[in-house]
């Protein structure tokens, strides 16, 4: 953490590769406001974000069915983002890999 903002406002998000949210390419909006930076030696890449002032960024981390971001995905920018984190969600609650609506892990 930090004392002053590190990003704040809205942006636009484009994923890169087939997700929970949609196919590669699938847009919609979203914001962010944090006080914090993320640094790791894998560089961020799921997302390629555009603030409002025209800035283009890489963004977020996946791996199978996690995304992890800064974005707050605003769901009414694309409601086909909702849609398919929601089958997502019901596809993998109906996979082997829950018993009784439970992890089995």
């Amino acid at each position: 953490m930090q004392p002053r903002l590190a990003a704040i406002g809205y942006v636009d998000v484009k994923t890169r590769a087939p997700s929970i949210l949609g196919d590669a390419g699938t847009v919609f909006r979203g914001h962010q406001f944090r006080y914090s930076h993320f640094t790791t030696a894998k560089p961020p890449s799921t997302f390629s974000v555009t603030t409002r002032r025209g800035m283009q960024l890489d963004e977020g981390y996946g791996s199978g069915s996690v995304l992890a971001s800064y974005v707050h995905a605003h769901w009414a920018s694309n409601p086909n983002v909702a849609a398919n984190f929601v089958r997502a969600c019901a596809a993998m609650l109906a996979s082997d890999s829950f018993q009784d609506g439970r992890p089995a892990w």
